[in-house]
């Protein structure tokens, strides 16, 4: 599932940043780790992070790109947002989402959690085993959704 923002909402109000720890895209669920970075969000049991919104940009590790020619890594640094160097805005609430892999099949007005794994899902996690139950939005359509983040 590859989810973008498809609207442009009022983000003068609905939105904070941080450096990132890892690399994102933007629609990403994110949370925050002990020391403040923004990291993905997880409902698994054996490391949950709260969902605080959606990354806003995509974000790139650049020391992972060992490869590149150093003209392109200085093209690319001063052209992308990057882990552990740039503040990464993100939102919590009235953007809408859409699926471009159209592989969700989430239902009309029926609420979207924080998935084991990360991302979204239409079905609860398992909050007997521990993992973490939150809702992150609601679905308007198949391949919809509306971010309003449940704290």
């Amino acid at each position: 599932m590859e989810l973008r923002i498809t609207n442009d909402a009022d983000l003068h109000n609905n939105r904070a940043g941080a450096v990132s720890a890892v690399e994102l895209e933007e629609g990403q669920l994110v949370g925050l780790n002990a020391s403040g970075q923004i990291v993905e969000a997880d409902a698994d049991s054996a490391a949950p992070v709260k969902a605080v919104g959606v990354s806003l940009t995509d974000v790139m590790d650049l020391d992972a790109r060992a490869e590149l020619e150093p003209a392109f890594r200085a093209t690319l640094e001063a052209q992308r947002t990057l882990v552990g160097k740039d503040r990464v805005a993100f939102a919590d609430h009235g953007i809408d989402l859409i699926d471009l892999d159209e592989g969700s099949s989430f239902t009309p007005g029926e609420p979207v959690y924080l998935a084991v794994g990360g991302g979204f899902t239409s079905v609860a996690p398992d909050d007997g085993a521990g993992e973490l139950v939150q809702v992150v939005g609601y679905a308007l359509t198949e391949d919809k959704i509306r971010l309003s983040i449940q704290f």
